[in-house]
This record gives structure tokens, sequence and C-alpha cells, in this order.
């Protein structure tokens, strides 16, 4: 399942891709434009507006809350979603990260992490490089918490 978030769920977007889910944002576009790419992708809108959405010619759903916890709830929720593996999406990009090795990503990241950390991902498309840390912990505690409340 494909999303597109739109301007108003940036933060959702980024959460969902946290979780393994593949969800492109758009902050930027028109809603002819972002709508075309929901179209050409075959992407399930998410949006906050009603106008918007009674405009899409594919499916589109009204996200309710304000609060990004809420709305993560939601989404798994209405789309009988389960969370995929964390942080195999780059959370800028939406992309599929690729393994890249220590000495590739030498002076790219910090040296304790290159010391200390085996499994490092890069984003293809933004170069961004990721590893587990206690961010990751983070994201998965506050992943499990939400969709154990489901």
């Amino acid at each position: 399942m494909k999303f597109l978030a739109d301007a108003m769920l940036g933060r959702l977007a980024r959460w969902l891709r946290f979780a393994g889910v593949d969800c492109a944002y758009e902050r930027d576009r028109q809603d002819e434009a972002f709508l075309r790419h929901a179209a050409d992708e075959k992407r399930i809108i998410l949006t906050r507006d009603k106008k918007l959405a009674a405009k899409a010619s594919g499916p589109a759903y009204v996200v309710g809350s304000d609060h990004c916890r809420d709305q993560l709830r939601d989404i798994f929720t209405s789309f009988t979603l389960h969370q995929g593996d964390i942080l195999t999406r780059c959370g800028d990009c939406n992309v599929v990260l690729a393994p890249i090795s220590s000495a590739d990503a030498f002076g790219r990241i910090p040296l304790h992490v290159s010391s200390s950390c085996h499994e490092l991902k890069m984003c293809p498309s933004c170069s961004k490089i990721y590893w587990r840390g206690a961010h990751v912990d983070s994201i998965e505690c506050t992943l499990r918490k939400i969709l154990k409340e489901m």
C-alpha cells in the first residue's frame, strides 16, 4: 500500500516511513499537480483537507486528528497496516535504504559510529546515512506504544 501525504501531514509521513510504510510527501505542489502525482503512482492520498479529498480521482483519506500519534494510530487501524521493519526507508526521501560499508561511510559519520556500528544504511537519493543508535530504540518504543493502543 502506497500513500501520498499533503503539506499538512509531514510529521505523519515521516513516522509512517520510520514504520516501514511507503509514504511520499508533497509540501509545495498545487492541488492539481498533487492529485496527478497520486494518480500516476497509484497512491492513496492522506490529507486534512476535505475539499482536496473530494477532488481526487482515486482513493483519498481525510485524517481527522491534529496529533501525530493519533494520526498514525488512525492510519494503521483504517488501512489494517502492520509495522514493517524500522528504518528501511529514508525519513526524508521515502527511498528504500541500501547497505553501506563502514569504509565507504568513513568521514561522513562520527568516528565512534564507524567503530561501534557494523550495520549502516544509506539513502541512494539524498546520501543520508543511518545506523542503529538510541534514536532507533526511541522510535521503536514509540511505535510499539502507539500500535499497542489500537
